[in-house]
């Protein structure tokens, strides 16, 4: 994740893009489209791990800026991961979480 960052980062800096920064008071998931578009927010970070999941295999800018084998090894870890986890209950999925990250 800290690779895409950096990276993506990096690409803006060489395409001489505009960073823009503004203050979101509420939370961004309920905003109203009005409310989007008078912060510039054009397009949601994704709802659950399996749809960042999705957008980011279908990411090829990303994907060729920090490499295919990083990004397929990547999803294949966190599909393990989701894998394991919903076979868990509740606590010891907070459990196994919380001694992890």
């Amino acid at each position: 994740a800290l690779a895409a960052i950096i990276a993506a980062g990096t690409q803006g800096l060489k395409d001489k893009l505009d960073l823009t920064l503004g203050d979101c008071l509420k939370d961004p998931a309920v905003l109203n489209e009005e409310e989007k578009k008078t912060l510039g927010i054009r397009d949601m970070l994704p709802k659950d791990l399996e749809a960042a999941l999705q957008a980011l295999e279908d990411d090829k800018e990303l994907t060729e800026l920090v490499g295919m084998d990083v990004v397929v090894r990547y999803i294949r870890v966190k599909k393990a991961e989701i894998d394991l986890l919903n076979g868990m209950r509740a606590s010891e999925r907070k459990n196994w979480i919380m001694e992890r990250y």
